[in-house]
């Protein structure tokens, strides 16, 4: 990544810790993510508002993120999963 890390807080270590312990990496996008935790806090909590009455399976909107990124031709993105 080309920028700086982020801030040190409680907030960012944990979040560094949470991959660490499930992956044994940081992700890029946690990185980036740490600059602003609560802007992260919040698309997860509107994410998590927006899909929990879909009937769309955890595999089929993955699906459609990766279909969606790879027709936009976003290489990048195409292989991001939601969580």
């Amino acid at each position: 990544m080309f920028l700086p890390g982020p801030p040190h807080s409680a907030a960012v270590e944990a979040a560094y810790e949470d991959d660490l312990a499930s992956d044994g990496f940081v992700f890029n996008n946690t990185r980036l993510w740490s600059y602003r935790p609560d802007v992260n806090d919040a698309f997860v909590q509107l994410r998590s508002l927006l899909t929990k009455t879909s009937s769309l399976s955890e595999l089929e909107r993955a699906v459609m993120v990766t279909a969606t990124a790879s027709a936009r031709a976003d290489s990048y993105c195409a292989a991001a999963l939601p969580s």
